[in-house]
């Protein structure tokens, strides 16, 4: 059931029924105290509630620690293209895009999200193919980020990108054969950091679209980082 549309997790419960309880269409907890206290907190959002065993609900989750309680959802939270083209147009401030390209891990994708969240990115852009989607793991691993920061599901990044810099967003794509390093490019305005994967980096023809690349200065004997890391740096 881990790709079914559940997710668990205290934090990413009380994130979800707080900036997305519509999306839920109903809440399973434990038959205990724990459970009775998730009950409570989906009740005021007006959110069906079911109680079951403790056993159950692990059976529910394949026994990740669920923390007493599962919701179950009506569609995971993504975006498509042109609603990242109005969050771009309409967003007064300076938009910052993250784009995650041909990063399949489930883990990796959730860190970036829940960075992406905390550092104020307009929007998270991923393909529909080449990348993870999104999954009761990338919710867990986002700490409910995934329903706070807009995801943005694309069909053809490289579409995506050219409309983007038409709007006027630059793009600075991570490679290990930069010459510039992130701490020596100018980040102010409307940007877009393109990461690849751990191992491959990015496609050659995501690649075409980055107006800038740059790489993150590595002292030590260790040659890359794995891409949630890099994207904090990047990010922030």
């Amino acid at each position: 059931m881990r790709d079914s549309l559940i997710v668990y997790g205290k934090q990413v419960i009380n994130t979800l029924l707080e900036c997305d309880s519509e999306r839920v269409s109903r809440l399973v907890v434990s038959d205990n105290k724990v459970g009775k206290s998730f009950a409570q907190l989906a009740r005021s959002y007006r959110v069906p509630v079911d109680k079951v065993t403790s056993k159950k609900l692990d059976e529910m989750c394949d026994n990740e620690l669920h923390q007493g309680a599962i919701a179950l959802l009506k569609g995971w939270p993504y975006q498509d293209e042109k609603d990242l083209y109005k969050l771009v147009e309409n967003n007064e401030a300076k938009n910052t895009i993250l784009v995650l390209d041909n990063v399949q891990d489930p883990h990796n994708l959730g860190a970036c999200i829940r960075t992406a969240d905390a550092s104020g990115v307009t929007a998270v852009v991923i393909p529909k193919d080449n990348s993870s989607k999104l999954t009761s793991v990338v919710a867990k691993v986002s700490c409910g980020g995934l329903f706070t920061v807009p995801i943005c599901r694309v069909t053809n990044l490289s579409r995506v990108m050219t409309k983007l810099q038409e709007l006027g967003v630059w793009f600075i794509g991570t490679d290990l054969s930069a010459e510039g390093s992130i701490d020596k490019i100018d980040l102010t305005g409307n940007v877009g950091i393109v990461m690849g994967a751990e191992g491959e980096g990015l496609r050659e023809l995501t690649k075409k679209h980055c107006d800038f690349f740059c790489k993150l200065p590595m002292l030590g004997a260790v040659e890359s980082l794995n891409v949630s890391v890099s994207t904090g740096i990047c990010l922030y």
